[in-house]
C-alpha cells in the first residue's frame, strides 16, 4: 500500500487499479475459454478417435462375420444334405462358398474319421485360393497331417455350436499371415466334423496400417496374448508382443484389464493418447495412438490466438482507462485548481459544471458549500463591521462619560471649596458677631467701628449672594451633569446588551460556520483523496470559528463585567443624584439663610441708626445673630461633607468608566483582529 500512496496521478493508479483486474478478467477468460474449447477439443478428438475405433471395428467385424458365414454355409448345407451329397458335391460348393467372400482364403469340410464311409478314414476336402485362381486339394487327408489333433479341429469340436477363431499365425507357404474360424457340425446332437475357414488377414492389416491420426498417429492391433497382428512397423507384426515393449507395458496391463479405454502413453518421448477396445468375435485388441501435440496443436494455436487478443484488450483497455482517466484528470485538475482559490481564501471561483456524474455533484457541492461560505464570511464581515461601530460607539461614550465625570469632579471640586470658603466665611461672621457683641457691651463708642463693620457685613452680604449664586448655579450644574451622567451610564448599559446581542450573534455565526466546516470536512472526507485540499481549508475555518467563538465569549465575559459595572455605577450616580438633590436642597436652604442674614444685616443697619436708642433690643438681636452663624457654620460644614461624598462618588464613576473604557478598547482590539481574519477571503 505504501507503493501504492505514493504521489502518482490518478490515471497511473487506475491504470495500477484496473490493468490487474483487466488481466485477471482476460486471463480468466482465456482460461475459461481454452479450458473451454480443450474440453471441446478433447470431445471432439475422442468422437473423431472413436469414430475411427468404430470403423475399423466394424470393418473387421463385418469381414469376421462375413468369413464365418462360409463356414457355417457349409455346415448347414452338411446337415441338410448329410448323406446325399458327393465329395464332388462338397468340392463345388466350397469353390462357390470361397468365392463369396474376398478375404476368405480357403474353406475345408472335416469330417470325424471314418463319417464320409468306412473306406474312407480321414474326409477333408480342401477349397483354396491361389491368386487369381481357385484351387482344390485333399492333400490334408493324410495320416501325416491327422487333421483331427490340430488345435482349430479340437477347438470346434469342443463348443459343439457357434464359431470359434484361432490364434492368428503365419503360413510359410503362402507368405500370409491368416486366422482359422472353426464351426462345429453337429446333427441330432451327434459331433459330425468341423468346418473351417481361413481368413486372410493382410486386408485387415493394411486397413490398421493405412490408420493415420495427425502425422505420427498409428493404429495396431493385438490378439488375445499382446502379440501384433497389425502395425504400422511390419517388423513387429506376428513377431512381438506389446509387453515387451518398455514404454508400452503400463498400455498393456490396462488393456488386459479393461475391454475398452484410454491411457496417456510416452512413446520414443512423444505423448500419446492410447484408445483401445476389445473384437466381440475375437477378443482381440485394436489400439489407436493419438499424438497429443498434434491432436491438441489447435489448443496451443489457441492460446496463443487467447494470449494475443488479451495483450490486444490489456493495450485497449489502457487506452481506454487513460482516455477515461485525461477525462477525469481534467474535471478534477480543474476543481483542484478552484480548491487551490479557496485555500487562498478566494471565494468568488465556482466550479463550473458540465457534467452529471459524480464529479458534477462534487462541483455542485462544492458551489453550494462556496455559496454558504460566501454567505458566512459576509454576515460574519457585517456583524465584525457592526461590533466595531459599537465598540466605537462604546469607546466615544465612555470618554464622554469620563470627561463628564472628570467636569463633575472639578465642578464638587469648587462646591467644595465653595463651601470650605462659606465655613471660612460663617467663622469669620461669627468671631465678628462676638467683637460686635463685645464691641456693643464694652463700648458704644465704637458705634462708628460697627458702622463700617455693617458696610463690610454688607459687602460680604453681596459677594455671599454672588457666591450662593453661583454654588445654586453649579449645584444645578451639577445636578444636569449627575444627570447626563446617569442618562450616559443607562445609554452605556443599553449599549452593553447591545454588544451582548452582537456576541451572541456572533457565537450563533461562529457555532453555524463551525457546523458548516465540520460538513464540510465531511464532504472533503467522502470525496477523498481530491478533497484533501478542500479538507484542509474547511479545518482553519473551523480553527477560525473556534477563535471566533473563543473572542465571543470573551466580549460576553468583558459585557458582563462592563454591565455590572455599569449597574455599580447607576447605583453609584442614582446615590449621588440623591446626594446632589440634598446638595440643592441645603443651597436652597443656605439661599434662604442668606437671605436671612441680609434681612438681619438691613436691621442691623436699622438699629445701628436707633442704636442710641435701642442698644438693649440690639444686644437681644445679637444672640440671635450668633445662634444663625452657628447654624450657617454647620449648614456650611454639612455641604463640605456631602462634596466630598460626592466627589469620591465621582472618582468611583470616573475609575467605572475607564474600565468600561478599557473593555471597550479590547472590544475593538477583537474586532479589529476579527476584521483582519475576515478580509483574508475574498467574497
Amino acid at each position: 500500500m505504501g507503493f501504492y500512496n505514493k504521489r502518482k496521478s490518478i490515471r497511473t493508479k487506475m491504470l495500477l487499479v484496473f490493468l490487474p483486474i483487466l488481466l485477471v478478467a482476460t486471463g480468466a477468460i482465456a482460461a475459461v475459454s481454452v479450458t473451454d474449447a480443450k474440453s471441446a477439443l478433447e470431445k471432439q478428438i475422442e468422437e473423431r478417435v472413436g469414430k475411427e475405433l468404430t470403423a475399423i471395428y466394424e470393418s473387421i467385424e463385418h469381414e469376421f462375420t462375413a468369413h464365418e458365414k462360409v463356414a457355417e454355409a457349409v455346415a448347414s448345407v452338411y446337415r441338410a444334405k448329410e448323406n446325399t451329397l458327393q465329395k464332388s458335391d462338397y468340392k463345388v460348393m466350397l469353390e462357390e462358398l470361397v468365392t463369396m467372400n474376398k478375404n476368405t482364403l480357403g474353406s475345408g469340410l472335416w469330417l470325424e474319421p471314418n463319417k464320409f464311409s468306412p473306406e474312407d478314414y480321414y474326409f477333408g476336402p480342401y477349397v483354396y485360393r491361389d491368386g487369381d485362381s481357385i484351387l482344390y486339394t485333399e492333400d490334408y487327408e493324410t495320416e501325416d497331417y491327422d487333421y483331427p489333433s490340430t488345435d482349430w479341429y479340437l477347438a470346434g469340436k469342443a463348443i459343439k455350436e457357434g464359431s470359434v477363431w484361432s490364434s492368428p499365425y503365419f503360413d510359410e507357404t503362402t507368405g500370409i499371415t491368416m486366422i482359422t474360424t472353426s464351426v462345429p457340425v453337429v446333427t441330432a446332437g451327434s459331433f459330425q466334423g468341423v468346418v473351417t475357414a481361413d481368413y486372410d488377414l493382410s486386408t485387415i492389416q493394411e486397413r490398421i496400417g493405412e490408420v493415420q491420426l495427425g502425422e505420427t498417429g498409428y493404429a495396431f492391433l493385438l490378439d488375445q496374448e499382446g502379440l501384433y497382428i497389425a502395425h504400422e512397423d511390419q517388423d513387429k507384426v506376428m513377431e512381438k508382443n506389446i509387453s515387451e515393449e518398455e514404454e508400452l507395458k503400463s498400455l498393456a496391463v490396462k488393456i488386459s484389464e479393461a475391454p475398452h479405454g484410454k491411457s496417456p502413453v510416452t512413446q520414443n518421448g512423444k505423448d500419446f493418447d492410447a484408445y483401445f477396445l476389445t473384437l466381440g468375435s475375437t477378443g482381440w485388441k485394436l489400439v489407436v495412438m493419438a499424438p497429443i501435440d498434434e491432436l491438441y496443436s489447435a489448443v496451443d494455436a489457441m492460446v496463443l490466438k487467447g494470449v494475443i487478443v488479451a495483450f490486444a484488450v490489456l493495450l485497449l483497455g489502457s487506452l481506454l482507462i487513460s482516455l477515461y482517466s485525461a477525462s477525469l484528470t481534467k474535471g478534477i485538475k480543474g476543481f483542484a485548481h478552484n480548491l487551490s482559490f479557496l485555500a487562498e481564501g478566494d471565494f468568488t471561483k465556482p466550479v463550473e459544471v458540465k457534467t452529471k456524474d459524480e464529479l458534477g455533484q462534487m462541483g455542485e457541492s462544492y458551489n453550494q458549500v462556496l455559496k454558504d461560505l460566501r454567505t458566512m464570511v459576509e454576515q460574519v464581515s457585517g456583524n465584525a463591521e457592526e461590533m466595531a461601530e459599537l465598540t466605537e460607539l462604546l469607546a466615544r461614550t465612555s470618554g464622554e462619560a469620563s470627561h463628564v465625570s472628570d467636569e463633575v469632579a472639578k465642578t464638587i471640586e469648587e462646591i467644595a471649596k465653595g463651601a470650605s470658603d462659606q465655613a471660612l466665611d460663617t467663622e469669620v461672621t461669627a468671631e465678628n458677631v462676638y467683637d460686635m457683641g463685645r464691641l456693643l457691651e464694652e463700648d458704644e463708642k465704637e458705634l462708628g467701628h460697627l458702622n463700617a463693620a455693617a458696610m463690610a457685613i454688607d459687602k460680604e452680604k453681596v459677594e455671599g449672594f454672588e457666591t450662593l449664586k453661583k454654588l445654586v448655579e453649579k449645584t444645578i450644574e451639577s445636578s444636569k451633569a449627575t444627570e447626563e451622567i446617569h442618562q450616559s451610564i443607562l445609554r452605556n448599559n443599553l449599549s452593553a446588551e447591545k454588544i451582548d446581542r452582537a456576541s451572541s450573534m456572533i457565537q450563533n455565526i461562529s457555532d453555524q460556520t463551525n457546523l458548516l466546516a465540520l460538513n464540510a470536512a465531511i464532504e472533503a472526507a467522502r470525496a477523498g483523496e481530491a478533497g484533501r485540499g478542500f479538507s484542509v481549508v474547511a479545518e482553519e475555518i473551523r480553527k477560525l470559528a473556534e477563535q471566533s467563538g473563543a473572542f465571543s465569549s470573551e466580549i460576553k465575559n468583558d459585557i458582563k463585567e462592563l454591565k455590572e459595572n455599569s449597574e455599580v455605577a447607576v447605583k453609584v450616580m442614582e446615590k449621588v443624584v440623591h446626594i446632589i438633590n440634598d446638595q440643592e436642597s441645603s443651597v436652597h436652604t443656605t439661599e434662604e439663610k442668606f437671605e436671612s442674614i441680609a434681612s438681619s444685616i438691613d436691621d442691623i443697619r436699622s438699629v445701628l441708626k436707633l442704636l442710641n436708642d435701642s442698644s438693649l433690643k440690639m444686644n437681644k438681636n445679637k444672640e440671635r445673630i450668633i445662634e444663625l452663624t452657628q447654624n450657617l457654620s454647620a449648614i456650611s460644614e454639612e455641604n463640605a461633607a456631602g462634596t466630598e461624598e460626592a466627589s469620591a462618588a465621582i472618582e468611583e464613576q470616573a475609575a467605572t468608566i475607564n474600565e468600561i473604557a478599557a473593555s471597550g478598547e479590547k472590544l475593538q482590539r477583537i474586532s479589529n483582529r476579527l476584521k483582519e481574519l475576515i478580509q483574508k477571503f475574498k467574497i
